[in-house]
């Protein structure tokens, strides 16, 4: 935890930033609905971990991940967050060697009191595109990784698509998926490497209307179907009935598979304990790519600016926050 003078100071810091976030409105055009989806894709998950060094070695071990950049975060970059308190902290930015431009990045911040992704708001789970989903499942069950949905077909229309859940760092729900069908005729985007790119992260709220309404109205994101799910061990979590049904819908973005999955999350589900001027913890923000920052109308923390990291290739980016205060990030791209 930080001491009272490191205190003071990141709260002087953060009180700044938000008088900035509400004196700075970015007026960008009402998006037009034949444009389609603003966002066109994922580009980055930030995990705020207090162990940095082992949240790298689980992705280089299990998903061979490799560092494209180790660094601080520059005091510009902790800024466009609205999260002053980042200034320095270390971080390192990895990839599957088939996307090496949508990326992890792991900052080391500090540690929080004890959270569970799962029943907290915000950014909460990743999933990835794989390859062989049946020899990954034998190489992590082998390794003692905690797999607790094994490979199975989600049914139905998608009978063609298998999934295996397991834990991940900072006990992030990670999915891994196949498409078993024709992958040139899937939603789903193609794997160049075994373990490759996410394609899909999922938020929690306690307004799944509301979440679902920010996406669509703010960028253009096409409505995917709602689902009503039994999810015991979500149910288990929150000492709610196994059979309890838990809503959640999709939003999608403009590339192939890049999907936003939205959970209603009842109570006791609540706000996930975050450090003033931080980050949040585990999943604290997702970054998309999007053609033109200016066409997107909204209350953005700081103005658009270029940030130094490769993460960026010398394009702005800009932060808000979505309906359930999940961070989201907004990197220009070609």
């Amino acid at each position: 935890m930080m001491d009272r003078k490191t205190f003071l100071a990141v709260s002087a810091a953060t009180a700044a930033a938000a008088v900035t976030s509400s004196a700075f409105a970015q007026q960008g055009k009402t998006p037009n609905k034949n444009d389609g989806p603003l966002i066109k894709r994922i580009r980055i998950a930030t995990i705020n971990t207090p162990d940095r060094d082992a949240t790298l070695d689980w992705y280089a071990k299990w998903f061979d991940y490799y560092t494209h950049e180790n660094s601080f975060v520059e005091q510009a970059l902790a800024y466009s967050w609205g999260a002053p308190g980042m200034t320095g902290k270390p971080y390192s930015l990895i990839s599957s060697q088939g996307s090496p431009d949508v990326f992890i990045r792991i900052v080391q911040g500090d540690k929080t009191a004890p959270f569970n992704p799962r029943t907290t708001y915000g950014w909460g789970s990743l999933e990835f595109i794989v390859d062989d989903l049946d020899a990954q499942f034998k190489k992590m069950k082998a390794g003692g990784v905690d797999i607790f949905r094994e490979p199975a077909s989600l049914g139905g229309i998608f009978a063609s698509i298998h999934a295996m859940q397991l834990m991940g760092p900072m006990s992030i729900t990670h999915n891994l998926t196949v498409e078993k069908g024709d992958r040139a005729k899937s939603n789903l985007p193609v794997a160049k490497s075994q373990v490759d790119r996410m394609f899909l992260v999922g938020a929690n709220g306690p307004d799944l209307n509301a979440l679902r309404d920010f996406y669509v109205n703010t960028f253009n994101m096409s409505k995917g179907p709602d689902y009503d799910y039994p999810i015991p061990v979500l149910a288990d979590a929150m000492k709610l009935p196994k059979d309890h049904l838990f809503k959640l819908t999709l939003v999608r973005s403009a590339e192939k598979g890049n999907t936003l999955e939205l959970h209603d999350l009842p109570k006791p589900g609540g706000p996930r304990p975050t450090i003033m001027g931080q980050l949040p913890p585990g999943v604290g923000m997702v970054s998309f790519g999007v053609k033109d920052i200016n066409a997107i109308a909204g209350h953005f923390i700081n103005p658009p600016e270029v940030q130094k990291s490769v993460a960026y290739s010398g394009k702005p980016s800009v932060t808000l926050k979505g309906a359930a205060g999940e961070l989201i990030e907004l990197i220009e791209e070609a």
